[in-house]
């Protein structure tokens, strides 16, 4: 069995991302639903029976963190000592920078989907070809938003290589 090719997976979500499709992908905590179209946010919230008022996270990196969330002194250093220092995937939600170029497209009901009071959701450090996906959408400037790909209310699916 041969690895991963990292970057020809992530080249092909993009692809399907830029089409306006849905992208089932595998990330640290779990596989994730992703998407960067307004119609496709709407079939995947459908599909996971989630109701309308939850939010979705918006895809992300470390790098994409700092460049949209507007976080400075305690809670930077806290975001880089978790995501940097430890290597853990964290979820941000802080206010960001409504007049980035990663946003400038973005549909309204998609916005509208991925934040509250000011604030916007993103998962980084969710692994590699998430990392690889959104070095993609950020040189398209084509944010992507995504979801756990379980029912909603069910809990993640997963299993434990400890006992």
């Amino acid at each position: 069995m041969s690895p991963p090719d990292i970057k020809a997976d992530a080249q092909r979500v993009f692809e399907v991302l830029q089409a306006g499709g849905i992208a089932i992908v595998p990330a640290s905590m779990g596989y994730t639903l992703m998407t960067s179209s307004d119609d496709a946010l709407e079939r995947i919230f459908l599909a996971k029976q989630r109701p309308s008022h939850k939010r979705h996270a918006m895809g992300g990196s470390f790098v994409l963190s700092q460049r949209l969330h507007k976080l400075q002194g305690q809670n930077a250093e806290i975001v880089h000592c978790l995501v940097q220092s430890f290597d853990l995937p964290l979820g941000v939600v802080a206010p960001y920078h409504e007049d980035d170029p990663i946003l400038k497209d973005i549909q309204p009901r998609t916005l509208e989907a991925a934040t509250v009071g000011g604030t916007i959701a993103m998962l980084i450090n969710a692994g590699p070809i998430v990392d690889e996906i959104t070095k993609l959408t950020m040189a398209a400037s084509m944010p992507f938003l995504g979801s756990s790909a379980n029912i909603s209310g069910t809990g993640m699916l997963f299993s434990s290589l400890c006992p």
